[in-house]
């Protein structure tokens, strides 16, 4: 295994609002939380869950950031997709992981529960966790 890690080429990117787009990729299923809370009690599925799981601080995000996701949705174009936001992270953590929340919250900065909640997306649903950093 090896890891490609592609640094910022320019601090001054233009952020891109992706409300939008993250629905209109062309090659991803893009999955509410509901949806994949039924898909995943559905038990329709009987190896690795094919997930893509991103995390990012809400739904803008640099122009780049938006060509290496959709790079992931081409290369695995039958898996679902979900952007995580750090609502929805604190949403799914209270919920599902609730024994866990209380040292969620106190995780500062922001970026460590970031880091930890992934662990919890593959404990919970499976699939494939990617960093926005990896192409």
């Amino acid at each position: 295994m090896f890891t490609l890690t592609i640094k910022n080429s320019s601090p001054t990117e233009n952020l891109t609002t992706d409300t939008n787009s993250i629905l209109s990729l062309p090659n991803c299923k893009h999955v509410s939380v509901d949806e994949l809370d039924q898909w995943f009690s559905s038990n329709q599925w009987n190896e690795i869950p094919k997930i893509i799981h991103q995390t990012w601080k809400n739904r803008t995000l640099r122009e780049r950031q938006i060509r290496w996701r959709q790079t992931w949705c081409q290369q695995y174009s039958d898996w679902r997709y979900h952007l995580w936001t750090d609502d929805e992270n604190d949403l799914f953590v209270k919920t599902k992981f609730p024994w866990f929340y209380p040292t969620f919250k106190q995780l500062s900065p922001a970026i460590l529960r970031a880091d930890s909640v992934r662990y919890l997306y593959m404990l919970y649903y499976g699939g494939l966790y990617v960093r926005y950093e990896f192409l």
